[in-house]
């Protein structure tokens, strides 16, 4: 916003901005006409063996972030597979997690939850229901995110994540609901929201198309 041309920015070490994942930021300096300098390198990046450098020093910086964000997903991965929870524990669990172990417990609302999976199975109330009944006991949530809460497999001491494409794994903390229970509901809920078709979603040489495909034989693209 300053009126008067700004002739560099001067930072610790360029190799912060790539650890962000991106070089856009230095970019976008220079096509203002203003030099990014670092108060730890001493090349200067208006020549071509200096812009070489800054260039070297980006990629090695994000090489070296690659690697850790690797690391981490891997040492996740690994600790998923053991049983423990990498993320906030859902509504319904207290948590308190150190580098040496995890301690997940089922709170007030947790109990809340579980009625809101005896109501789904052994009643079968509509999602609206359930949630009307819940906020009458103080537990507050919108349709949508109690459709979610009731498909997570967590309630049944089970672990769903991004890192284990698609595998479930029995995890270390405690069921709010049984599988039966769990099982139940939630094919109540599939019940109530197929109306007789059928989502297909498996097509890996087109991963972007989805079919719904009838139970009489009609297939739509």
């Amino acid at each position: 916003k300053s009126k008067k041309p700004i002739k560099a920015v001067i930072v610790y070490s360029t190799s912060r901005f790539s650890r962000t994942g991106s070089t856009t930021i230095i970019e976008e300096v220079e096509k203002r006409g203003t030099q990014v300098r670092s108060a730890t390198s001493g090349y200067d990046p208006k020549t071509a063996q200096g812009k070489f450098i800054q260039n070297m020093e980006l990629a090695t910086a994000r090489l070296d972030n690659d690697i850790k964000r690797a690391t981490t997903i891997d040492n996740s991965i690994s600790a998923l597979r053991k049983g423990r929870w990498i993320a906030k524990a859902p509504r319904g669990y207290d948590q308190k997690t150190t580098k040496k172990e995890q301690t997940i417990t089922i709170n007030n609302e947790g109990k809340k939850i579980k009625q809101a999976f005896e109501w789904k199975a052994n009643q079968n109330l509509t999602n609206e229901e359930i949630r009307v009944k819940l906020q009458a006991m103080g537990f507050i949530i919108c349709k949508q995110k109690l459709s979610e809460l009731l498909k997570n497999p967590f309630y049944c001491g089970y672990m769903s994540h991004n890192f284990l494409n698609g595998e479930v794994i029995k995890g270390n903390h405690p069921a709010i609901v049984s599988e039966d229970v769990f099982f139940k509901a939630n094919g109540m809920l599939n019940k109530s929201h197929s109306n007789g078709y059928e989502v297909k979603m498996d097509k890996p040489d087109v991963p972007l198309l989805g079919t719904i495909k009838c139970q009489i034989g009609r297939a739509h693209v």
